[in-house]
């Protein structure tokens, strides 16, 4: 799933696919699908809100770094260094927008479904 969104005034490209979890995890040690289960966008303004932001923030770093580093390329160089180097370029309340928010949730989410979709009219039960 591919999709260019605005953060903040400026275009930032995002790319999801089955490496996307495997590299979120190389990266921040967390396993994705866990996180995304205790997410409530509804409640960003709460103390689990900023938890829920952080993970996002973090998504769309794995996401824009996947649609422009060559994947070897990405796989070596992810790490929390350049994260926060890739967060520089953003003002904190750039992640504030709830569409913002939900628009980098959604391009993992359709990536995801995409894939269960595809895994079962290949083998349905």
């Amino acid at each position: 799933m591919y999709k260019r969104i605005d953060i903040g005034g400026k275009p930032i490209e995002l790319t999801s696919n089955a490496a996307t979890p495997r590299l979120f995890k190389r990266v921040f040690g967390k396993d994705l699908l866990v996180e995304f289960s205790h997410i409530d966008t509804q409640d960003l303004q709460s103390e689990s809100g900023f938890q829920t932001l952080e993970i996002v923030k973090e998504l769309g770093y794995v996401l824009n770094r996947q649609a422009t580093l060559p994947f070897r390329e990405c796989y070596a160089k992810l790490d929390e260094v350049d994260y926060l180097e890739w967060l520089t370029q953003f003002e904190e309340e750039d992640f504030y927008d709830s569409d913002t928010l939900i628009e980098i949730i959604g391009v993992w989410q359709k990536s995801a479904r995409s894939s269960v979709q595809a895994k079962n009219q290949v083998s349905p039960q």
